[in-house]
C-alpha cells in the first residue's frame, strides 16, 4: 500500500517524496493510518491528493454538498444514525443506482483504507453502500450539517442516561479543558464541550442557547453576523441539562430560574486559554444563554489583515498628535480588537 501512496503523492505534485516515505516508514500501534500521516505532513495538496485517490480507485470525489430535499436529507440520516456516523467518521451523502438497478446509499469517507473502521459501520447500516472519499474538513462540516453539532454525543445520552438530567451534571475545575479524547462514555459534559468547540473552530464570538418550546436553537455569531446551527432533532430533551451544565461551568445558581445571572468560565483548547463570560436570562419556554468567547492572544495591526490602502491611511492617523477615530459595526465584529490593535501600534 504504501508504494501505491507515494506514487500517488507524486502525481499530486508531492516534490519530497523521499521525507514523505519517511513517514510513512515510521508506523507503529495506535498510530494515525497511512492516508492521515501523509495529509498531516503538508508535503501534498489534499483536494488534488483526493482526487487522485479517487480516480485510482474508482471512487466518487465528494464535493461537500449534502442533498437539498428534505425528504432525502431525512431518508439518509434514517440509513445511518447519527451515533455510528460520528463514531466512525463516516457522512451518508445520498443515494444512486448501480448497473443491475440496485439502489446503494453513497457514503463520504475521509479514509478510504480505514477498513476496521468501516467494517463497524457496515454492521449498523442494512443498505448496500458504495463508498465516496471527501476531505477532512468537508466530512466534519458535513456531519454537523446533516444531524446537528453534538449529534452523535446526543444520541449516545439519551440512549445510557439512567437518572434525571440534573443527576447527570458534575461540577467543574478551576479552568476547563475542552478535550473529549480520553472519555467516550456519553454525557452532557462531552456534550456541551462540543457545542464550545465547534463556536471556536468556527471563529465564533458568541454562542446563544434560546430555548423554545420543543426545540433549543443554537447560534454562533461569525463575524458579527449570528448564523442558526443545525442542532439534532429532539435535543430539547436536553435543554434542562446543557443549560444546567453551562451555569455549573460558571459557577451560577442552577435552582434560580427566575433572575439573571451572569459568571465566567477559564477554558483552554489545544494549549489556548479562552475566557467566556456568560449571561443568562429567563424567557417564556426556559432560560436564554449568552456566552462571549474571548481569546487571550495579542493583536496589532500586521494580524488585522488589513488591505495596503487602509493600512496607510490607519498608519497616517494614528501618527498625528490629536484627533478621534471611530470604529464602529455590529457585534463581534472586531471593534475592540482592532482598537487594542490601534493602541499597541501607538505604545511603540
Amino acid at each position: 500500500m504504501i508504494p501505491q501512496l507515494l506514487e500517488i503523492a507524486r502525481e499530486a505534485g508531492c516534490r519530497d517524496l523521499d521525507s514523505l516515505g519517511g513517514i510513512l516508514s515510521e508506523s507503529r500501534p495506535g498510530s494515525p493510518s497511512p492516508l492521515s500521516r501523509i495529509l498531516d505532513s503538508g508535503l501534498v495538496d489534499e483536494s488534488t491528493f483526493l482526487e487522485k485517490i479517487g480516480s485510482r480507485f474508482s471512487m466518487p470525489v465528494w464535493d461537500g454538498n449534502l442533498p437539498a430535499d428534505d425528504e432525502v436529507r431525512r431518508a439518509v440520516r434514517e440509513a445511518v444514525a447519527a451515533d455510528v456516523a460520528s463514531r466512525h467518521q463516516v457522512l451518508p451523502i445520498g443515494f444512486v443506482d448501480s448497473e443491475d438497478g440496485e439502489r446503494h446509499l453513497l457514503v463520504a469517507t475521509d479514509d478510504p483504507f480505514a477498513l476496521a473502521r468501516h467494517s463497524l459501520a457496515v454492521r449498523n447500516i442494512a443498505c448496500p453502500i458504495r463508498w465516496a472519499v471527501g476531505s477532512r474538513q468537508s466530512l466534519a462540516e458535513g456531519l454537523n450539517d446533516l444531524y446537528g453539532v453534538g449529534a452523535g454525543r446526543f444520541v449516545e445520552i439519551l440512549q445510557s442516561r439512567e437518572g434525571s438530567p440534573e443527576e447527570m451534571l458534575i461540577g467543574g475545575e478551576e479552568t476547563l479543558i475542552l478535550d473529549d479524547s480520553g472519555d467516550e462514555e456519553a454525557s452532557v459534559i462531552s456534550f456541551v464541550n462540543q457545542i464550545i468547540r465547534g463556536a471556536l473552530e468556527q471563529r465564533a464570538t458568541d454562542i446563544h442557547l434560546e430555548p423554545h418550546e420543543r426545540n433549543l436553537r443554537i447560534r454562533y455569531r461569525v463575524d458579527g453576523v449570528l448564523q442558526e446551527i443545525p442542532a439534532p432533532e429532539g435535543i430539547g430533551a436536553l435543554q434542562a441539562s446543557v443549560i444546567s451544565r453551562i451555569k455549573i461551568m460558571a459557577k451560577l445558581d442552577i435552582a434560580e430560574k427566575r433572575l439573571p445571572q451572569d459568571g465566567r468560565i477559564h477554558m483552554e483548547l489545544d494549549g489556548r486559554t479562552i475566557d467566556v463570560r456568560v449571561a443568562t436570562i429567563p424567557s417564556v419556554d426556559g432560560e436564554s444563554v449568552s456566552l462571549r468567547l474571548l481569546g487571550q492572544e495579542a493583536f496589532n495591526l500586521d494580524r488585522l489583515g488589513l488591505s495596503p490602502s487602509l493600512r496607510q491611511s490607519i498608519d497616517r492617523l494614528l501618527e498625528l498628535p490629536n484627533g478621534i477615530i471611530l470604529v464602529t459595526g455590529p457585534t463581534g465584529s472586531g471593534k475592540s480588537t482592532s482598537l487594542y490593535a490601534f493602541l499597541s501600534q501607538l505604545t511603540t
